[in-house]
């Protein structure tokens, strides 16, 4: 579940997991298909295969996976979908994609309550990882990162509550399908170093992917420019087309489209073109690059993490496309004469 400051937390490990888990689960269109039947004998020959019964499938399909038999057109698909059993050949290919010895998976999931008994697929076990990460994640380090844009834990927290609220009111499909889009249309830009470098089209489509996404997240946004103690109220539009921010500091205030605050940050003179946000940037940028090469979670039309992973990404994944919305502004845009 998206919460206490996970948003923040997967600037520092698994941004490249969670791009690359989003990309495989929810770009994958959904169809009709015949149903198994569970008496086929090739059905049944699987069932021996993988040392459960029809009733102990029936219920690990549905309550891991949202699935039944109804939903694949033969036996064939099922195991395609749910991929390799663990075994030893890649139960040492995924700890070294973790980087990470077999006691001390043993030692993770047994922190949870669990063993590596409990996982008869690898790509289950895949995504159980890809949550218990989040754990391992130091977060005094998150908190100060947060801390340099004066973004306080309650403040995280409010943002995770309202992103969760509107997750539940959201077709998780259709809402990170919408996103994708938008990640996609934000990618499509190429470098640029100020608005001089951008036509007018350009900037035009960069404020519509920023307007859609504020909509999208059902949030509103206030731009200040703050010096010598004095707000002085600034639109994205003109703040895009700006060149210089004369020494002054840039107050962002995020509320729900109702109104209410969320929270505040506030990027000053000396981050524009600083470590912190080249950093972000180059974190964001990498995280991309290493999503389309990364290995993900089998999925087939449309199919579903484990619920312990499904739940929490699309609520990260709507806190991910601020941060690298945002990496993508400060990093590529420039303000010059800071």
């Amino acid at each position: 579940m998206f919460d206490n400051l996970r948003g923040s937390l997967i600037l520092k490990r698994l941004l490249p997991a969670l791009l690359a888990a989003v990309l495989a689960i929810w770009t994958l269109p959904l169809s009709a298909f015949a149903a198994v039947d569970s008496k086929d004998p090739k059905f049944q020959s699987y069932l021996k295969e993988i040392g459960m019964s029809e009733e102990e499938f029936a219920t690990y399909f549905m309550d891991v996976h949202d699935f039944t038999l109804e939903d694949f057109d033969s036996v064939q698909e099922v195991k395609d979908y749910l991929g390799d059993t663990v075994n030893k050949e890649n139960l040492k290919a995924l700890l070294a994609d973790y980087e990470m010895t077999q006691k001390e998976l043993e030692q993770l999931l047994a922190e949870q309550g669990k063993s590596l008994d409990d996982f008869i697929f690898i790509d289950d076990l895949e995504a159980e990882l890809y949550y218990l990460s989040v754990e391992a994640i130091d977060e005094e380090a998150a908190i100060a990162i947060l801390g340099e844009f004066g973004l306080t834990a309650e403040e995280m927290q409010r943002l995770a509550d309202h992103l969760e609220k509107v997750m539940e009111n959201a077709d998780e499909e259709e809402f990170l399908d919408k996103l994708l889009i938008l990640g996609d249309r934000l990618m499509a830009f190429p470098e640029f170093d100020s608005s001089s470098d951008l036509t007018p089209a350009q900037i035009a489509e960069l404020l519509s992917i920023w307007d859609e996404l504020l909509d999208l997240f059902q949030v509103k946004v206030d731009y200040y420019l703050v010096k010598d103690g004095i707000e002085t109220p600034i639109s994205m539009s003109a703040l895009v087309q700006m060149d210089t921010i004369d020494g002054a500091d840039l107050l962002i205030k995020i509320y729900s489209k109702d109104g209410v605050f969320l929270a505040d940050l506030i990027i000053t003179k000396e981050m524009f073109g600083s470590e912190i946000i080249n950093n972000v940037g180059q974190k964001a940028e990498t995280a991309v690059k290493t999503a389309a090469g990364k290995p993900v979670v089998k999925t087939v039309k449309g199919g579903k993490l484990p619920n312990t992973a499904s739940d929490y990404l699309p609520k990260a994944a709507a806190g991910l496309a601020f941060i690298i919305f945002g990496a993508f502004l400060f990093r590529k845009f420039k303000v010059k004469g800071a």
